[in-house]
């Protein structure tokens, strides 16, 4: 019998390494980055950008989670 370390994302995806992890951890922030950063760059007013900004806080909520999610988790809080 073998004791196995696996490294789970946020998205439940499973890693045999820590780097594996990262490197998919940073790909999926990049992914929902590149689109706020896109829809954002198509706002041409400063009251636009302001309802932008509102209409999609839980978005900028996940960008934190997702940016967090890159760190390694210490195994005592389990």
């Amino acid at each position: 019998m073998k004791k196995v370390t696996k490294y789970q994302t946020l998205d439940g995806v499973l890693h045999d390494t820590e780097q594996a992890a990262r490197h998919h951890a940073d790909k999926v922030y990049g992914v929902v980055l590149s689109s706020l950063a896109h829809e954002a760059l198509r706002v041409e007013k400063y009251s636009d950008m302001l309802e932008f900004f509102n209409k999609n806080l839980d978005r900028f909520l996940k960008l934190q989670t997702l940016k967090d999610d890159m760190k390694l988790q210490e195994d005592d809080i389990f």
